[in-house]
């Protein structure tokens, strides 16, 4: 493999992982939406600027969060 193509390989990587994490960001809004009702704008920078691995751990909280703040605990 040329080093320009383990370069493009790469950069789909990467963008394949942003995509990912952007719908799994839509995906956790839905969910705190419906069950917190309209979240704050901070709420939702903070959710679009997570890595994925802060998003997983928070969908993992907010099935059993009695409030927004357990969920980022």
């Amino acid at each position: 493999m040329t080093t320009a193509a383990m370069l493009e390989a790469r950069g789909e990587a990467r963008a394949a992982a942003r995509a990912e994490a952007r719908g799994a960001a839509r995906v956790l809004i839905k969910v705190l939406t419906a069950q917190f009702g309209p979240l704050p704008g901070t709420t939702s920078e903070k959710v679009n600027e997570a890595s994925a691995a802060e998003l997983e751990e928070w969908a993992t909280r907010a099935g059993t969060a009695a409030t927004l703040d357990e969920v980022f605990a």
